[in-house]
């Protein structure tokens, strides 16, 4: 009876260690970390990396068990501190003797307080300085480090955060939404556009894209302003709502004020100069592993003690009989 009070307060004791770390399950205990990958079981000592060569290729810096004394244990490409060896801090110069890694990825900063391996040479926002310009992209300094980031899409002048940037236009972002400056008729009259620039917009306190439709047709020369920017909501599972802000001015332009509703939709139409909303794609992808769940595991553990359980009474019983 004594043997099997033990062996159930065991279970409940281990059950105690189990929980789930984000897409796979783990068990900590007194001497280390066990990561559940699927049928494998990967296990670690406190404070160490699964980057040498004692473990399988696929799981070579995917893993990282925290401090003795902890339940800290992450898998390194997912948002967590699991990859800066559960500092918190990522060092200058990165290597792989201080960070944990798969091979071919690098540890980033991916938001405050948050890091996770990616793929090396693949462009991320949260890059420093250094990493950015490596792999050949731009790096926006606004003059606030907090602020700055590695550029890795076509950079639009919504994109500039002050006037100065906006106005110099460092990126060349202006004209990056047009794929050509056209011609289009607006009320019976043709227009053509000018070059696009990037203006800062007081009012608005946003730096917006300005094309200029100038009227074709013989008269007085006769212009507007179209400017347009965007506002950019939080990326939420992959996907990021974008809404464009639209503004004009037709101060240039006497003929718009006997334009009719629909007249002034087709001269906006036609110049590009709407307002909408739209979603994009955003962040990226997270590596996950497939591996069973926390009740999976807990179960399964029930089934093995009970197992165990029935196999030592039915030999108890065998002896004393």
């Amino acid at each position: 009876m004594k043997r099997e009070l033990v062996i159930l307060l065991l279970s409940i004791f281990m059950f105690t260690f189990v929980y789930a770390a984000s897409s796979l399950d783990v068990v900590v205990g007194i001497a280390g970390c066990t990561f559940i990958d699927g049928p494998d079981s990967i296990y670690l000592p406190h404070s160490f990396c699964s980057d040498t060569t004692s473990y399988e290729e696929r799981h070579r810096g995917l893993f990282y068990c925290g401090a003795s004394g902890t339940n800290d244990a992450w898998v390194t490409t997912e948002d967590n501190i699991g990859c800066t060896l559960g500092t918190g801090v990522l060092l200058s110069p990165i290597t792989p003797s201080n960070t944990c890694c798969p091979a071919g990825y690098i540890c980033t900063d991916v938001s405050s307080g948050d890091f996770q391996c990616q793929l090396a040479g693949v462009c991320n926002s949260s890059m420093t300085k250094g990493q950015c310009e490596d792999i050949g992209e731009y790096y926006y300094y606004t003059g606030d480090i907090t602020t700055s980031y590695c550029v890795c899409d076509a950079f639009e002048c919504s994109d500039y955060l002050n006037d100065a940037n906006c106005t110099n236009d460092e990126f060349s972002a202006a004209g990056v939404s047009y794929s050509t400056l056209n011609e289009f008729v607006c009320a019976g009259d043709y227009y053509a556009q000018s070059n696009a620039t990037c203006v800062w917009n007081v009012s608005e306190t946003r730096c917006m894209e300005e094309t200029f439709n100038t009227l074709q047709n013989a008269g007085s020369p006769e212009n507007w302003s179209c400017s347009s920017g965007f506002d950019a909501g939080e990326c939420i599972d992959g996907l990021q709502p974008v809404n464009w802000v639209i503004t004009e001015d037709l101060t240039n332009a006497p003929s718009a004020a006997s334009w009719t509703a629909a007249e002034k939709i087709e001269c906006f139409k036609g110049a590009g100069c709407l307002a909408g909303s739209s979603t994009r794609g955003c962040g990226e992808a997270l590596v996950k592993l497939p591996g069973f769940s926390l009740i999976s595991l807990i179960l399964s553990s029930i089934i093995i003690c009970l197992y165990y359980f029935g196999t030592e009474r039915f030999k108890y019983k065998r002896v004393i009989s």
